[in-house]
């Protein structure tokens, strides 16, 4: 079973490029990580469900979830094929995304407090048992090395007025927790004497790893 979904959009939006599909349980975890509530979808697999979720409560019965329509389309064998970026992805940050999924298959991954422009902060993750915090930037789309990622605490609305004053490239900033690193440093391959010889990696080693 597929949950299709995209913000700022109506039912439709699965009829365009971008939208976001996974498997039903994941998709619902992922939606009731990021809003704080599981969409009211508790119907049978062969049925397909036109829905809109929102952050306030509306609609007639005074709910995050609007049913716009429901059809029996029988048994479907469709896979759903996780990739982003997608318009969920940009909504809320694709590092954050990146990361959410991976935690939602039960990766480690340090607990995080995310504070987004569109929609409430949440946080997700599990402790890491370090009490340092590190302060990272969330683009749109990746943007390797351009915004900043900082260890220790820092004023994460000034940071984005800094570096996107605009409002149009950083979606979120991310308060995650750090890491105490049992192997850590730096990995270099040793130059050859000669063709004969083989390389040698080099590694540099610290201590302890969460």
């Amino acid at each position: 079973m597929l949950l299709n979904f995209a913000p700022d959009d109506t039912p439709r939006c699965v009829e365009k490029p971008g939208t976001a599909a996974l498997p039903r349980q994941l998709g619902l975890r992922l939606l009731e990580t990021v809003y704080g509530f599981i969409p009211a979808l508790n119907y049978a697999a062969q049925t397909r469900v036109e829905f809109s979720i929102h952050p306030i409560c509306r609609g007639f019965l005074h709910d995050h979830t609007i049913i716009w329509e429901l059809e029996d389309v029988g048994e479907s064998h469709s896979k759903a094929e996780i990739h982003w970026p997608n318009r969920f992805s940009r909504f809320i940050g694709d590092k954050v995304y990146g990361l959410l999924i991976a935690y939602l298959f039960e990766l480690p991954v340090p607990e995080a407090i995310v504070i987004s422009r569109r929609v409430a902060p949440f946080r997700f993750g599990q402790p890491s048992g370090s009490k340092e915090v590190w302060i990272r930037t969330c683009p749109i789309v990746q943007v390797p090395g351009k915004f900043t990622t900082q260890r220790g605490w820092r004023d994460p609305f000034k940071l984005m007025a800094t570096e996107d004053p605009e409002g149009d490239a950083i979606a979120s900033i991310m308060a995650q927790a750090g890491i105490e690193a049992t192997y850590s440093g730096a990995l270099i391959v040793a130059e050859k004497i000669d063709m004969k010889d083989s390389e040698e990696i080099i590694i540099e080693e610290h201590s302890r790893l969460w």
